[in-house]
């Protein structure tokens, strides 16, 4: 779901070191400028600008250098590209590893490494593993909660809904071990629920779970949001199962109008958005529409390099792995 619906990754560590450095280097950075900042406002080329300089600062140790290396991997993956995406997160992981770093911004990573396009499931499985590990030994509950809500996406993905069952019960059990009223995991764990429903053929179920995680998104991250946004066109595709069509529109209308205002109309999630929302309008018999918006989708992705987009659906696991 992200950054969660985004990925729900806390980075707050890595831009406080971030400020330090830049000032200790002679660089003033206004607030504004905080890389983490720029990515949730869907400024990606200025936050990999910011990066790509900060990464090369001469008074990082190698476990800060590795989170910045984090950061940057993080934004080419926000901005679809994946390759890089990869390459900037191996370097994180070797740093943080030879330096002996076990901290959550570890486990963070290799959440994130989990999360790009791949077909191999079983690494994805064990990147996981791994960042469970870390988070037990931490007593992170509110982050071992968001590790196996992913998890759990996974053995969706994997159409092993029981595992995913006695996953996503486990990741409630530690968002309530959290004692964080309201924390950021819960509506993750929420549309997870609704994608587990729904793929046991439980709609109804789904849909509540879906419109849950759409409340606790607006009460958490606000009404304009990349999270909030997202959530909406997953409660839509709910809707839209569920034969509530009018309800579907309204939610994806809604859903389409949050993405245009904050990551813009030429991100890979927007298109994968639009080309939902085509589908719908077929189903609602506005033909001519929905291949108007088909075609202009389809032809947005081919200016951005992507020559097909089978990989690109709404769903809690696409979010994450959204795919060239």
């Amino acid at each position: 779901m992200k950054r969660v619906l985004i990925l729900f990754v806390s980075f707050s560590s890595i831009c406080s070191f971030f400020s330090a450095s830049a000032q200790t280097a002679g660089q003033q950075q206004q607030s504004q400028s905080q890389p983490f900042d720029l990515i949730q406002q869907g400024q990606l080329d200025q936050a990999i600008v910011v990066l790509e300089s900060a990464v090369n600062l001469p008074n990082l140790t190698a476990a800060q250098r590795g989170r910045a290396y984090l950061l940057l991997g993080y934004a080419y993956k926000e901005k679809g590209k994946f390759q890089s995406a990869q390459r900037f997160f191996d370097r994180a992981l070797r740093l943080m590893d030879a330096a002996g770093d076990r901290s959550s911004d570890y486990a963070s990573a290799l959440d994130l490494y989990a999360g790009l396009p791949t077909t191999d499931l079983d690494k994805a499985s064990r990147a996981l593993h791994e960042a469970a590990d870390v988070d037990r030994q931490l007593s992170n509950h509110a982050d071992l909660a968001r590790i196996y809500s992913h998890t759990a996406e996974l053995e969706i993905e994997r159409k092993k809904y029981k595992k995913a069952k006695d996953t996503l019960l486990a990741a409630r059990t530690q968002a309530e071990l959290a004692h964080k009223p309201g924390i950021a995991i819960l509506p993750d764990i929420d549309a997870t629920s609704g994608s587990l429903a729904i793929s046991m053929g439980n709609v109804h179920e789904g849909v509540a779970a879906y419109s849950t995680a759409v409340a606790e998104c607006e009460q958490q991250f606000g009404e304009t949001n990349t999270t909030t946004g997202w959530s909406y066109l997953l409660l839509g595709k709910a809707q839209e199962l569920d034969n509530d069509l009018t309800g579907a529109v309204r939610s994806m209308d809604r859903g389409l109008e949050i993405l245009r205002q904050t990551v813009g109309t030429g991100n890979i999630r927007y298109l994968a958005g639009e080309l939902a929302y085509s589908y719908l309008l077929e189903h609602t018999g506005s033909q001519g529409e929905a291949l108007r918006v088909r075609a202009a989708a389809n032809q947005s992705l081919k200016t951005l390099g992507v020559q097909q987009c089978a990989g690109c659906t709404v769903s809690v696991w696409s979010l994450r792995h959204q795919g060239q």
